[in-house]
């Protein structure tokens, strides 16, 4: 089911200093066997621009979208940076509640993978249930894509350049100019690493 955008704020990548991270808010855990997911509520999104992508990865049952940012990386990486510390401190107050122990920021903080990723070397060698970091490029969030398993397709709107529907995601390979709007979805936390959880909303193709 597609979003109502229109009643929600989008913030620009020139706008980011805008948000008021104080009216995130975080929902009940979800407990599953290795890990433990924390939905978040927040009224904005954030629109990105000249984004380039390979392809959508089906990693066991869940599609996600790693990304190729072109435009504002300085705003973009201040953004994620304020953002990374605020949850950060959001969960080393709220750990001994949701996990009924302690643990100290300076764990919290090692355990942290923030949202933007410099990669300097290539880390993963690509295969059916792994991405693939290539060498020397800057990577902004891999997105969770809202998926239906039963109908094989994902729930999001995808536009072409003449803002028809494109119905075949699997079909988008090697896309060098796109627009899209995410929003922050939540915080998945596992043993010994915690990260924010970015989502894809929709998405406009500008060109191959």
């Amino acid at each position: 089911m597609e979003e109502n955008i229109s009643l929600k704020k989008v913030f620009k990548e020139n706008e980011l200093s805008e948000i008021d991270l104080e009216n995130i808010s975080f929902e009940n855990p979800i407990y599953n066997d290795n890990s433990c997911f924390i939905p978040i509520n927040s009224d904005y999104y954030i629109q990105l621009e000249k984004v380039s992508f390979n392809s959508f990865i089906n990693c066991n049952n869940n599609i996600f979208l790693p990304l190729k940012i072109n435009n504002n990386l300085d705003n973009l990486q201040n953004f994620f940076l304020q953002l990374d510390n605020y949850l950060v401190n959001c969960v080393s107050e709220n750990f001994s509640t949701w996990f009924k122990k302690y643990i100290t920021i300076e764990n919290l903080l090692d355990f942290y993978i923030p949202t933007d990723i410099s990669i300097n070397e290539i880390d993963m060698i690509n295969s059916e249930d792994t991405i693939i970091y290539e060498k020397n490029k800057i990577y902004f969030p891999i997105l969770q894509v809202p998926y239906d398993i039963i109908e094989n397709d994902i729930d999001i709107l995808i536009l072409n350049i003449e803002n028809q529907p494109i119905e075949q995601f699997q079909e988008l390979k090697n896309i060098s100019n796109s627009t899209i709007l995410i929003k922050l979805h939540g915080i998945n936390i596992e043993k010994k690493k915690f990260h924010a959880v970015w989502e894809l909303i929709q998405m406009k193709i500008l060109s191959k």
